[in-house]
């Protein structure tokens, strides 16, 4: 081999892998995933038996497949649902993992001429997903179509929903709506319940250990005055009266996120844009208590990128696109058990950032993952991981230029993590940490 040969190969390596540092944690290759022909992006959990789960809509309708612990591939899909009728659609499928029990999987199901439902089935650990079940629609719109659906799982086994549904309210009004429903371990969700007004948007959902859950929303905002709002739900009980965490007289407000602390907590985070001045803002909520405390800052955010992401362990990451006097930079913030948000400490140098996800594994390693702008249309799927100290633990390229519309990610307890996505026209891809 020429010294020009050994240099090429080098740098073909390390386009792969980036620059991650020496012990870095492995990925996978990227597979294919055995589905049916024109499957959606991916939603992906870790099951409490170790198994990885993805569910896919397509042509067979709801598929899902597992990767049993040990395995190095998928097995053959399983038809959870059929396909919609014809002009109907299947939408905003999501998988939800019960700690140390079910992966609960939902959508929502419509079509011309039929009112539209809800749909959820689960897997019990080692098992395979049973019979399709209905989330009641006492409480919605006659005319309901749900747009989006947020989810989360208590240790307790409630889980939450929280449904923007577009549709003629109660007082004639035609618009959007957050509404949040209820499943307790081992029983039915409920009826959905109206938590924010007309004009709520863009849902986030966090769940405690024992059922104490968050949904978080946006009120108007975007190009409009707006207020991000949430409603606190205490264990067993109902959903509270709203509250607000953060308001403008002008545009500028972006969605929410939340996500459960350690003790209890939960941890919200949001863009706010004041002229030029551009920004993400956190708040936290005491354990028990119905308001979120005062807003701090974690930093400026000049694209309008960021996730937050919450661990079984009670740690919390906030990752967004910032800048610094070398150009753009993917920063993220740890807020570890019984301390406040640590220093920002730098992911990546890395221009263009689009999607943008995050997961914490049981270990409280953090896992970022973000598509990044290539050409055209085309994106490149990169994820990278900080250990609780701040140190980088990996940053790998998944995915080279390609068009696809989005991606999941997901992290298990035990350091894992899985990430999935779907370059249309293909079978599905995955990766697993």
């Amino acid at each position: 081999m020429t010294v020009l040969t050994r240099l090429l190969a080098l740098a073909a390596l390390a386009l792969l892998v980036g620059d991650a540092p020496a012990g870095a944690a492995s990925w996978s290759p990227s597979a294919p995933v055995p589905v049916g022909a024109g499957a959606s992006t991916p939603s992906a959990a870790i099951a409490a038996d170790g198994s990885d789960v993805l569910a896919v809509v397509d042509s067979n309708g709801v598929e899902t497949t597992v990767r049993a612990p040990g395995q190095t591939a998928f097995g053959p899909p399983q038809v959870v649902a059929p396909p919609p009728s014809p002009g109907g659609r299947i939408g905003s499928l999501r998988l939800v993992q019960v700690p140390g029990a079910e992966t609960v999987a939902v959508w929502s199901r419509a079509a011309p001429g039929e009112r539209e439902r809800i749909e959820w089935a689960e897997r019990p650990p080692g098992g395979a997903f049973g019979p399709v079940h209905e989330v009641p629609r006492t409480g919605l719109p006659d005319d309901a179509l749900t747009d989006d659906i947020a989810a989360g799982a208590g240790a307790n086994g409630d889980v939450v929903l929280a449904l923007m549904v577009e549709g003629t309210q109660s007082n004639g009004g035609f618009g959007f709506r957050v509404f949040a429903t209820v499943r307790p371990a081992g029983g039915e969700f409920g009826d959905p319940a109206a938590v924010g007004g007309l004009g709520s948007l863009s849902p986030s959902v966090a769940v405690g250990a024992n059922g104490e859950a968050v949904v978080a929303w946006l009120q108007g905002g975007s190009t409009r005055p707006g207020a991000i709002r949430a409603s606190r739900r205490p264990p067993g009980g109902s959903f509270e009266a709203a509250t607000t965490l953060d308001r403008t007289s002008g545009p500028g407000l972006a969605q929410p996120f939340v996500a459960p602390g350690a003790g209890g907590e939960t941890v919200a985070m949001w863009y706010r844009r004041d002229g030029r001045v551009k920004r993400v803002y956190f708040s936290a909520r005491p354990a028990g208590a119905s308001r979120f405390a005062a807003v701090g800052t974690l930093g400026s955010a000049p694209t309008r990128r960021y996730a937050l992401a919450g661990g079984g362990s009670g740690d919390v990451a906030a990752v967004w696109d910032d800048a610094d006097g070398s150009g753009p930079v993917l920063v993220a913030r740890r807020r570890v058990p019984g301390h406040g948000f640590a220093a920002a400490r730098k992911l990546s140098h890395q221009p263009s950032v689009r999607t943008l996800a995050g997961a914490i594994t049981g270990d409280g390693t953090l896992v970022a993952g973000w598509q990044r702008a290539s050409s055209g249309d085309q994106t490149e799927l990169w994820v990278a991981g900080q250990a609780r100290s701040g140190r980088r633990t990996e940053l790998v390229r998944l995915q080279p230029p390609a068009f696809f519309p989005g991606f999941a990610l997901t992290a298990g307890p035990d350091g894992r993590a899985l990430a999935s996505w779907t370059i249309p026209g293909s079978t599905p891809q995955w990766a697993a940490r």
